[in-house]
């Protein structure tokens, strides 16, 4: 007589809890009240959406749950599929592997030489496709840092009835003509930006 299996669909591991018609390790899963999954489900490769070219990878934390989705372009997924990925953590949008040597997503796709960065041209850490990724200088990231709190980039009050613009590159400090308004400043400290910066993304810095 065959010994029984686990009820779990697609699972044939022999049966450990008649009660609960569950093998050892999804009776595991059950008693810590977490949604049955596949065993090794974490190893395996990320679920996927395609939309057209674009292949979005469903990046999830250690329960399984969505927490975000990444998109690549469609003709990368097979060999992304290799590994699976997952957010670095709460505070950081980079995606990297759970392979035993971490890898970050976008380096991975694009290969950088060492002493190379990789830059997202629009901001997006999720946005993973190839013509949102440029290989860098070193620093060359820093050139597209988000708006600072207070105002738009670069922008200061100089005085009660003046604005003035500075742009910082290779630890000097390059400042614009003061400005009788904000707007003036802004406009000035962009064009200073694009002479400055070879890598800048002006649409990042709209107010």
């Amino acid at each position: 007589m065959p010994k029984p299996l686990c009820s779990f669909p697609s699972c044939s591991r022999p049966l450990h809890d008649r009660k609960s018609g569950l093998c050892k390790a999804h009776r595991k899963q059950q008693c810590k009240n977490t949604p049955l999954r596949p065993l090794g489900w974490r190893r395996g490769p990320n679920q996927v959406v395609v939309e057209g070219d674009i292949a979005w990878l469903i990046l999830t934390n250690l329960s399984g749950d969505e927490v975000a989705r990444t998109c690549v372009d469609l003709s990368d997924l097979v060999v992304i599929q290799q590994h699976r990925w997952a957010l670095r953590d709460k505070n950081s949008c980079y995606v990297i592997s759970n392979s035993a040597k971490a890898r970050y997503l976008h380096r991975f796709l694009l290969l950088p030489v060492d002493g190379k960065e990789v830059d997202h041209w629009d901001g997006d850490k999720l946005n993973n496709r190839r013509c949102n990724l440029q290989i860098v200088e070193p620093g060359a990231n820093r050139q597209n840092v988000l708006m600072q709190e207070n105002g738009p980039r670069g922008v200061y009050r100089r005085g009660p009835k003046r604005w003035v613009g500075q742009v910082s590159r290779q630890g000097k400090t390059h400042y614009t003509r003061a400005c009788e308004t904000k707007e003036e400043a802004v406009a000035a400290v962009k064009a200073l930006r694009s002479l400055l910066l070879a890598h800048v993304n002006e649409e990042r810095h709209e107010i």
